[in-house]
């Protein structure tokens, strides 16, 4: 049997990893964090590194999973809900997509520091490369789907092209979060997941619905 001690120490030293990782990736990037900077800070030695993740490459994806994965869950499980009504609409596609993500930032789901983990994965060359695919491809499929049956008159070029401004229009919300009230001089102070995800939803519905342009 198993030493139930051993394996919560073994969770721990894991989790600790992942902590101290992802504090440094979300602050000097990927490429300027040493697997040395990630040991001295979580207090571990290299072999709990290569024990736990084998490599840097393998370390950033883990950290990525374990944030990454839960919002994608969470958004698929909506569609699915609105799927299984029957017809849905656009804004109930785009709100599966965005609430999540504006729940990260400004709901009960607050995490300060994955918006600033995503905004500094957004500039690392091999992000897209390699863990986006991977980390997004599901998401990528289904609500491409989705789109394509709410906009139906849009061809497959143009609705990625939609794709990519929704995640753009959305990451970069959630990549201010923390700044809006000083972006804005006060103005935007205090605002709620729900207004987040309304105002956002709102701007990209009519967004998607405009005509075909640049073809």
């Amino acid at each position: 049997m198993s030493n139930p001690a051993a394996v919560k120490a073994t969770r721990d030293t894991k989790e600790r990893i992942l902590d101290a990782a992802e504090e440094l990736f979300a602050e000097h990037g990927v490429e300027a964090t040493s697997i040395r900077s990630v040991i001295s800070l979580a207090e571990v030695n290299l072999a709990a590194i290569h024990y736990h993740f084998g490599s840097k490459e393998e370390l950033l994806r883990a950290v990525v999973a374990r944030r990454i994965d839960p919002l994608n869950e969470e958004r698929i499980r909506m569609l699915d809900e609105y799927e299984r009504g029957g017809e849905f609409t656009l804004e109930q596609v785009l709100e599966a997509f965005v609430g999540p993500m504006m729940r990260w930032s400004y709901g009960e789901t607050r995490s300060s520091g994955i918006p600033k983990l995503i905004g500094r994965l957004l500039g690392e060359p091999g992000f897209f490369s390699k863990i986006a695919p991977e980390q997004f491809g599901k998401i990528k499929t289904r609500f491409s789907q989705a789109l394509g049956q709410c906009l139906p008159d849009l061809s497959p070029e143009e609705l990625f092209w939609r794709l990519m401004l929704i995640v753009g229009a959305s990451t970069y919300v959630l990549r201010v979060a923390d700044h809006l009230p000083s972006l804005s001089n006060g103005i935007c102070g205090g605002v709620s997941a729900e207004t987040a995800t309304n105002r956002i939803v709102a701007f990209l519905a009519a967004g998607l619905r405009a005509e075909a342009s640049g073809e």
